[in-house]
């Protein structure tokens, strides 16, 4: 009789155990659930900064948000002829994701996931001022990586590496001919904003041995990296 009450009492005290680990599973928030994916389905990793959330990677899709296929181009010599979208792989793109011209990123079909768009100017000003202003963003902006040619130098966040969570890496950018140069010096971003001359729009890059972001006007057929900010 003890033993059968003793059996029984286990029973419910197990039950009543995986009871409440269900209801604590069931209830778990899961920080995943807000993040975007792309239509391929990949899931960004983001990060808040100052009061912009940004892509704390770099842009990675093969195609545009209704699922059309961005053209990739393999050999260089066939950038140059690229009107519409096009990408380039520079290094791992599952790492430092694509280099794309910028007719892919103003596509009306959009390069960004539903909710989230192409940075303008005034985002990447805001993000400039809260990684320490235009002297020394950089090194705030930059993970401290040997992907960096200068990677343990003052060009980087020695104390506190990528203490902001923005984590760029250097992906290089392809030129006019298609060519894919400083693959471990340059970080560059595209911005959406239209800059002097009626090919050029703004773009934004982090050098190795440079501690400031630098903002420059780039050719819309060159191919750079590119980050998306919620809307």
């Amino acid at each position: 009789m003890i033993k059968s009450s003793l059996r029984q009492l286990f029973v419910v005290s197990v039950s009543i155990f995986l009871l409440s680990c269900s209801s604590k599973e069931d209830t778990k928030p899961t920080s995943a659930s807000t993040d975007p994916k792309d239509f391929e389905g990949y899931l960004y990793k983001t990060v808040k900064i100052g009061s912009k959330t940004w892509f704390a990677e770099n842009l990675k899709t093969t195609r545009y948000k209704n699922g059309n296929d961005i053209e990739k181009v393999t050999v260089a010599s066939e950038w140059a002829t690229k009107t519409a979208g096009a990408l380039r792989e520079s290094r791992n793109p599952e790492k430092f994701g694509y280099l794309y011209n910028y007719a892919a990123v103003a596509d009306v079909r959009g390069i960004c996931p539903n909710g989230w768009h192409v940075p303008t100017e005034d985002d990447f000003k805001l993000l400039i001022e809260s990684a320490g202003g235009g002297t020394n963003g950089g090194i705030n902006l930059k993970t401290n990586t040997t992907d960096w040619a200068f990677p343990n130098e003052n060009f980087v966040n020695n104390t506190n590496p990528d203490s902001l969570g923005f984590t760029a890496l250097p992906n290089g950018f392809v030129t006019l001919e298609g060519t894919i140069l400083a693959p471990n010096n340059t970080a560059s971003f595209w911005a959406s904003s239209p800059a002097s001359g009626s090919n050029f729009v703004r773009a934004y890059d982090l050098y190795s041995n440079v501690r400031s972001v630098q903002p420059v006007n780039a050719n819309r057929s060159i191919g750079l990296s590119c980050r998306c900010v919620k809307d």
